[in-house]
């Protein structure tokens, strides 16, 4: 993963170059950074597993890492999204790129609920909520491929499928896997941390571990989102400076 990351920052700046400093380029850029830190310095926030004992692994650096960069992701696809609605004339495109980062700004809030309390029910709404915004991500890239030139219309039907195979993955295995930690916590009787006793052992307990046991779903998911996910960004990326040669103007 670290290796891809590197691949990823640098791929990133090749655009930078190519197209200078832009508001999609930046925000996918805190994706992009984001996501190479964390395979550099892997962490599982709710368990609070890290690789490295160091403070840069703890879970608030993490958390803060991640919740930048994932409001970074969210909003590139409200601005791609934006531009392309516009210069299609669809509204329906228009109207969803500006629900979408709401909705990922209440799932971070689960997020750093279910980080600070170690509760996975956040972990539960949060997901929903991603899995919720790449069902409209997905919807809209539909749709699009009306206004597209004909020779990227089956490139479009390609992203639908892969979109569809990350919205279907949140709903059939990351959600349950949350919702069954949750139940399984319930059942054991654990107790959750408050709000201040959690942000205090995120800023100063982690447990290092290199286990596999401790590992093997993180770097299912992780390794899915590091990769895919930044590829993904870097594609955005080529969009709006190409919107008057990929759209049919009506």
């Amino acid at each position: 993963m670290s290796g891809i990351g590197a691949v990823n920052i640098l791929l990133w700046l090749y655009l930078v170059k190519k197209q200078s400093m832009n508001s999609w380029l930046f925000s996918g850029g805190l994706y992009v950074l984001g996501c190479a830190s964390r395979s550099f310095i892997p962490r599982s926030d709710i368990d609070r597993v890290v690789m490295f004992d160091h403070f840069a692994s703890s879970i608030f650096v993490g958390r803060t890492i991640a919740t930048i960069a994932e409001l970074g992701f969210v909003a590139q696809w409200a601005i791609v999204l934006w531009q392309f609605g516009k210069a299609a004339q669809n509204g329906r495109i228009k109207a969803i790129s500006q629900v979408i980062f709401p909705l990922i700004f209440i799932a971070e809030i689960f997020s750093w609920y279910a980080s600070i309390t170690t509760n996975t029910i956040g972990s539960v709404f949060e997901e929903t909520l991603w899995g919720v915004v790449f069902a409209l991500i997905t919807y809209c890239v539909f749709i699009a491929r009306h206004a597209l030139i004909p020779s990227l219309k089956p490139w479009a039907l390609a992203a639908v499928a892969g979109l569809l195979l990350y919205v279907t993955y949140m709903f059939t295995i990351d959600v349950p896997f949350y919702y069954s930690k949750w139940q399984a916590n319930l059942a054991g009787g654990r107790t959750f941390d408050t709000l201040p006793e959690g942000i205090h052992k995120m800023l100063t307990q982690w447990r290092v571990s290199r286990l596999d046991k401790d590992w093997q779903y993180e770097f299912l998911w992780q390794g899915l989102y590091f990769s895919f996910g930044v590829w993904a960004s870097l594609l955005l990326n080529l969009v709006p400076p190409r919107l008057k040669q990929i759209v049919v103007f009506k």
